[in-house]
């Protein structure tokens, strides 16, 4: 029985340690695609602003003082409004699209694993592309992510709008006008990168947390189909911890490593914006269950293993540094085509 049981707990660690890094390749490349939309979007607006600038003859300054500052503003206004509901329709297609491939990541890479580690039989229903979308689009604390980008774009044509104003009434240059636009828009002018990696501010922080906790929770809600079409062998789960040097503090308060959850009992994470817990299947069969997974480790012995974050024992609020997001590069180069 040793070896058997020693051969399930490397398939189940390898496969959930695959399922996770591909996962995250999926928001990173969704995160990507999205910034380069944000990019072409401030590319247009910023064409438009000079545009608008000729047309009224505004001169060196965009000040309020000229006769023309109410038909200027409401010309680029009604130009940004069209192409802020064209970005925010885009992002939330691509987003969706994404979402929908990260669901199905979850349902086949967890089958994976219980296929893997817990079974040779299980029960894998058919996963019909309609079903998949509906579950997706079923709201997340009283809204669907749709309403979530609805928001975010409602929120982005304000600023944007203050940011003219504010424009105006300082008598800023073309450059510095555009430059208001672009820290609205949550991109920075001064590099070629799709978006400014140092900065956390703007419409596009927001839509990529918003993306990353979506592709997420879809994986979640694909993994919990997949473990209660296969009830028969699993008594619930257990919400785990990602531990890396980025585990928040609110997830390792949440979490509580030794209860099962029975199937419906709470809801799935994420429990927050940006969070990267996950299911983690409970068998009925108590003594297979240690053999093969054993008990989850805590962030604190994690953290006390890894000489990081501790302070006489207690989990330290600043992380040292950001850490790679999969156990190794070569693990995510070698990661199965799961979606």
């Amino acid at each position: 029985m040793a070896r058997p049981a020693e051969i399930r707990n490397r398939a189940v660690t390898k496969s959930e340690s695959y399922i996770r890094s591909r996962i995250w390749t999926l928001e990173d490349a969704t995160i990507q695609e999205l910034g380069q939309l944000y990019l072409d979007t401030y590319r247009k607006l910023s064409n438009q602003l000079n545009n608008v600038w000729a047309r009224y003859g505004t001169g060196e300054n965009w000040s309020a003082t000229d006769l023309q500052y109410r038909n200027r503003t409401e010309t680029l206004m009604d130009q940004i409004v069209r192409e802020i509901e064209m970005l925010t329709d885009n992002a939330t297609a691509l987003t969706f699209d994404q979402a929908v491939r990260g669901y199905r990541g979850g349902y086949y890479g967890r089958a994976w694993v219980v296929e893997q580690g817990y079974r040779t039989d299980i029960n894998m229903p058919m996963l019909p592309t309609e079903a998949v979308r509906a579950a997706i689009l079923h709201p997340y604390e009283g809204n669907t992510f749709v309403d979530r980008f609805k928001d975010a774009r409602d929120e982005f044509t304000r600023n944007v709008r203050r940011s003219i104003v504010s424009s105006q009434i300082e008598g800023d240059t073309i450059y510095q006008a555009q430059k208001r636009i672009a820290d609205s828009l949550g991109i920075n002018i001064s590099r070629k990168t799709a978006q400014d990696k140092s900065a956390n501010r703007g419409m596009f922080a927001r839509t990529e947390m918003i993306a990353r906790t979506e592709i997420l929770r879809s994986s979640n809600r694909g993994a919990m189909a997949i473990y209660e079409a296969n009830e028969d062998i699993l008594e619930g789960y257990v919400s785990s911890l990602t531990l890396d040097e980025r585990t928040c503090l609110v997830c390792v308060k949440i979490n509580d490593n030794d209860h099962v959850y029975e199937f419906g009992e709470r809801s799935l994470p994420p429990y927050h914006p940006n969070c990267r817990c996950s299911p983690t299947p409970e068998l009925k069969n108590k003594s297979l269950q240690d053999k093969i997974a054993g008990r989850q480790k805590t962030y604190e012995e994690w953290a006390r293993e890894n000489h990081i974050g501790m302070n006489d024992g207690r989990v330290m609020d600043a992380p040292a540094s950001k850490p790679p997001k999969s156990n190794s590069e070569q693990a995510r180069i070698n990661a199965p085509r799961l979606f």
